[in-house]
């Protein structure tokens, strides 16, 4: 959320809690009471928007690091055992496949590293004689398994970020909706007049908005 949008959250709060208090004061006017629902209902629809905007996504990368290192330890010792395999059966190029130590790896670009932990798998699960190397069922299942999870992982953190930049957006948009109708709501404050000239007076209070934070000023959205 932007400033902006912060200073004119806060504002919306204000006049919608001041609202609920003054109830009894304007719920008898059809016309008015409609748009005010119609304004709660862009006010909810903005905090369940701004909720998914401030998801934090430090926790994404974390987990996607972590499955990261844990794939490349289980492929690097797959490779050491795979060299050794491939030095007793004279297999130069199986050996050659497998020539990765985990700094290698490491300083992958993450595409890349996903292909390389992919192909270091399949190579390995060909071995059907390799149990004195510990190249086994066992240890193919568990190298995929973290394999797979480190590729599962691998869009998340950027999937998140723009699901940010989209709520970002889209409260841009419920903003638009919900000025809409505090705009009509502030050509019908006048009726209240003689009913409760606080009310209004306090209405026409809240709806001016603080700058709380840097930038440029927001201009204030006194009712005429």
């Amino acid at each position: 959320m932007n400033q902006e949008q912060e200073n004119k959250s806060r504002m919306w709060d204000g006049l919608e809690d001041y609202l609920t208090k003054k109830n009894s004061v304007w719920a008898g006017n059809v016309g008015f009471s409609k748009h005010v629902a119609k304004f709660r209902g862009f006010k909810t629809l903005f905090d369940t928007t701004a909720q998914k905007q401030t998801k934090p996504t430090t926790g994404i990368t974390k987990d996607k690091n972590t499955a990261k290192a844990e794939a490349i330890t289980a492929a690097t010792l797959m490779t050491g055992n795979v060299r050794a395999y491939a030095s007793e059966k004279g297999n130069a190029t199986l050996a050659d496949k497998m020539n990765y130590s985990a700094n290698k790896l490491k300083r992958m670009g993450e595409p890349i590293l996903k292909e390389v932990l992919v192909n270091i798998h399949t190579d390995a699960a060909a071995i059907t004689d390799g149990a004195d190397y510990n190249i086994n069922t066992n240890t193919c299942k568990d190298l995929k398994t973290k394999v797979d999870n480190f590729i599962a992982f691998l869009p998340k953190p950027k999937t998140a970020k723009g699901e940010r930049k989209t709520a970002t957006n889209d409260l841009d948009t419920i903003v638009v909706g919900g000025d809409a109708e505090l705009t009509l709501m502030d050509g019908m404050i006048g009726n209240f007049l003689l009913v409760d000239a606080e009310f209004v007076a306090t209405y026409k209070n809240l709806r001016n908005i603080d700058n709380y934070g840097g930038g440029k000023k927001p201009k204030p959205e006194e009712p005429k």
